[in-house]
């Protein structure tokens, strides 16, 4: 009998233990599951703007394709992308310090705001940076 109800409590760990470990995955975040395309076709159908958050010369030396320069300074200046407020942003810099800044700048302006992280981030989803 004792044998058979330590049995029956690994078992039972072993299925609380399984059932987390695939519940876990099924709620894996959006941006875990985000790849570049995906953003590529929200930005074609109008619902999102990819936003390089670098400098007009960094921005220059290449960009992730369809990505619009607005750099940090100028988001914190007080200006905002000339994009509807209801349209979500995507942003990124070169190392991901900036694009959280960004992000939370434009948060508080009221907008949707997806930070990618850095340019080696962008690139890890599948972004092709472009001159």
């Amino acid at each position: 009998m004792k044998i058979a109800g330590i049995i029956l409590a690994i078992l039972v760990a072993v299925g609380l233990f399984l059932g987390v470990s695939i519940g876990s995955e099924d709620s894996a975040s959006d941006e875990e599951r985000m790849s570049y395309t995906s953003i590529l076709e929200e930005v074609e159908s109008g619902e999102a703007v990819v936003l390089d958050v670098r400098t007009a010369e960094e921005y220059t030396t290449g960009h992730a394709e369809n990505a619009v320069n607005f750099s940090l300074q100028d988001i914190q200046a007080g200006m905002s992308p000339e994009v509807d407020i209801t349209t979500k942003l995507y942003v990124y810099c070169q190392s991901g310090n900036r694009s959280a800044q960004a992000t939370r700048l434009l948060e508080e302006q009221g907008y949707t705001v997806v930070d990618l992280g850095g340019v080696n981030d962008v690139t890890t989803i599948g972004a092709q940076l472009v001159k």
